[in-house]
């Protein structure tokens, strides 16, 4: 007879209540987390849907910045969202949509991406920098779109925005009436031309012999001109020929007082001109617009005075040195460089009553030097002076005339590029 051995402990398998209270710990797990699964499942989703929401609202702003900047805005008989309740200036183009084809912005529209329906709601607004109390037009306003795009899924409702400027590129800032654009109006506008030209010129030696290189131009504003006068420059030459070269202008745009020798409101000097020598003007306006008059006519002319030698007994001035030896000034005239410039005058001691003449923009000046030893010093001009830009010219003028034989120097003043302290 054939015995069956006994099953070691260690071969045993599982038993039923083993297993159950397996599966029942099991199924409490999974339980347990299954919130956080379907909570992780729901964000996914929802960052999907999103991704898709703002490709979509990225979508609708572009093809409202694909449309001619006239034509941005809404019809009087369209239905805008009621999102755009929100906006105060909405951009209306006209009462009704027109007739004829063309680009027109729907208000609303759907679009349906895997199952989930979103909705695309446009806005368009004029957007303001900040308008003056009291006025009526917008003084840095601009187009602007606001998309909203919303959906619904099983997290909830949602809604994505994005706002971008729409903006006519190279035309400027709407200066427009606000709200009553209409793109089937169109608006003529009118250039205006070049100002009027100066009337009644004229042109006289200074009196000897305090300032014999100077001439006085005068002329008479226009009294009226399609475009407003800003300042006026003033041609001169020695040829009277104002076609070709050798014509010099004054620097900056002249806007001066009367002079008291010559009829008219407007006066300006010419200075360190040569002396004993005949010069022709001609005046031209500038216009607010950038544009200029044809020139005044008709062409003017004056003699310089012949300068008289210095009558103080033994008096013997041999040199000049001006510093800086060139000038550089801002946008404005005004020496970069220096404060002033510095005088030297080699004299003798019998010399009196030493100076020296220039001209500045506001017409010729004149520098009292003070005896120092064999040498006068003295200074040209302060920190505010503005100074013409071109070759200027300092001469020694000796007990109130122009010391002979000529004792002169030409300083270059030229315009500063940038802030770099030089020309």
């Amino acid at each position: 007879m054939i015995r069956r051995r006994a099953p070691r402990r260690d071969q045993s398998g599982f038993t039923v209540l083993e297993v159950v209270i397996a599966i029942s710990l099991l199924a409490a797990v999974m339980v347990s987390l299954a919130p956080a699964f379907y909570g992780s499942l729901k964000l996914a989703s929802t960052a999907n849907h999103r991704t898709t929401a703002t490709g979509l609202a990225v979508a609708a702003t572009e093809a409202v910045r694909a449309i001619p900047y006239a034509d941005v805005g809404f019809y009087g008989d369209q239905t805008t969202p009621t999102q755009c309740s929100a906006q105060t200036n909405p951009v209306t183009l006209g009462s009704t949509s027109p007739s004829s084809p063309g680009p027109l912005i729907t208000p609303t529209t759907t679009s349906t991406v895997n199952s989930v329906t979103y909705t695309v709601n446009r806005c368009i607004d004029w957007v303001d920098a900040g308008k003056p109390v009291g006025a009526s037009t917008y003084s840095l306003a601009y187009k602007a779109t606001t998309v909203y795009v919303s959906w619904t899924d099983q997290s909830g409702t949602h809604t994505v925005t994005q706002t971008s400027a729409v903006y006519p590129g190279g035309e400027g800032a709407y200066t427009g009436p606000e709200n009553n654009y209409n793109a089937t109006t169109t608006t003529s506008t009118t250039t205006l031309g070049p100002p009027s030209a100066p009337t009644n010129p004229g042109a006289v030696t200074e009196a000897a012999p305090t300032n014999v290189d100077a001439i006085d131009v005068g002329w008479q504003a226009p009294t009226s001109s399609p475009t407003p006068i800003t300042g006026y420059i003033v041609e001169y030459n020695t040829t009277g020929n104002f076609a070709g070269s050798g014509t010099y202008a004054s620097s900056p745009t002249v806007t001066g007082g009367s002079c008291s020798t010559l009829p008219g409101d407007l006066c300006w000097t010419a200075g360190s001109l040569t002396a004993g020598t005949t010069y022709y003007f001609q005046i031209i306006s500038v216009g607010s617009n950038g544009s200029d008059s044809s020139p005044s006519s008709p062409v003017v002319q004056a003699t310089t005075g012949t300068p008289t030698t210095s009558t103080t007994a033994g008096c013997t001035v041999s040199a000049l040195s001006v510093s800086p030896t060139s000038g550089v000034v801002d946008g404005t005239g005004k020496l970069v460089n220096a404060s002033g410039f510095s005088l030297a005058v080699n004299g003798t001691s019998s010399c009196s009553s030493v100076s020296v003449s220039y001209t500045t923009s506001g017409g010729s000046q004149s520098a009292l030097l003070t005896a120092n030893g064999g040498q006068f010093n003295g200074t040209a001009g302060t920190s505010g002076t503005v100074w013409n830009v071109g070759n200027d010219q300092f001469t020694v003028v000796v007990n109130g005339a122009q010391y002979s034989p000529l004792v002169q120097v030409q300083v270059n003043i030229c315009k500063e590029k940038g802030n770099s302290g030089h020309c």
